[in-house]
């Protein structure tokens, strides 16, 4: 599916016209609005438009179960300019729950608490060290 006819989808469903699983309708309103390459893609392809209905957009799902290390990782191997302020970021959440680590008194959040250290610390040192 191109981005053409991924935008020209999401047109029809913004108007709001119809059902999207009633491939028919989407086709007609398609044609009134110009969109002749999502006709021609709908009717060769109903498997796929129907999949992209009912998951939406494998790529930005990709991009949204990313990680929030992963995302810093790829800023920082792009070598953008907001990477110190990543670095600091991480910095401040470290301290934070070290602070709350040492105020806790429950013995389960305490474990919780200094896993989540322990991983923080782990990335913050890849981070650095791709600097």
């Amino acid at each position: 599916m191109t981005d053409k006819v991924r935008e020209q989808i999401l047109k029809v469903r913004d108007t709001g016209k119809t059902n999207m699983f009633d491939t028919c309708m989407v086709q007609r309103i398609g044609l009134k609005m110009g969109f002749y390459e999502m006709v021609i893609f709908i009717e060769e392809n109903k498997g796929e438009y129907v999949n992209f209905i009912l998951h939406g957009d494998e790529k930005s799902r990709r991009e949204a179960a990313k990680t929030r290390f992963e995302k810093d990782y790829a800023i920082v191997m792009e070598g953008e300019d907001d990477v110190e302020s990543i670095i600091l970021r991480r910095k401040a959440e470290i301290t934070s729950l070290q602070r709350e680590g040492r105020q806790c008194r429950n013995g389960f959040r305490m474990k919780c608490i200094q896993q989540e250290l322990e991983r923080l610390e782990h990335e913050l040192e890849i981070l650095i060290d791709l600097l």
